[in-house]
């Protein structure tokens, strides 16, 4: 007859049935929640998505102590002698520059 019946409440729409409906929502977002139960994407590599829907580099530095975070920062340095291994384990470094016994520096022998 015309009428309404009465309003859908935020983030819903009126179907052409009568019926309320979430409408998804995924505007500024790369990742996360869509307001309805799906997804707006998700995120690759080492990136986490952010409670704002953006991924974002999530740096690790679990098990290291120097080197690279993954994410353009450092997860630490080595002290002089020492030197930073692939791993991200500060490692000693032999010198036997010039020597032709003794220490090593790193507990070995020249």
């Amino acid at each position: 007859c015309g009428g309404s019946c009465g309003s859908c409440g935020s983030g819903e729409s009126c179907s052409n049935n009568g019926v309320c409906q979430c409408v998804p929502n995924c505007a500024g977002k790369a990742c996360g929640s869509d307001g309805c139960g799906g997804s707006c994407g998700s995120c690759s590599g080492q990136n986490v998505c952010s409670n704002t829907g953006v991924c974002e580099c999530s740096p690790n530095c679990n098990g290291k102590n120097c080197g690279t975070d993954g994410c353009g920062g450092s997860c630490g340095s080595c002290t002089s002698g020492n030197s930073c291994s692939n791993n991200g384990v500060c490692e000693c470094v032999p010198n036997c520059t010039g020597k032709e016994c003794g220490s090593d520096g790193c507990g070995g022998s020249c």
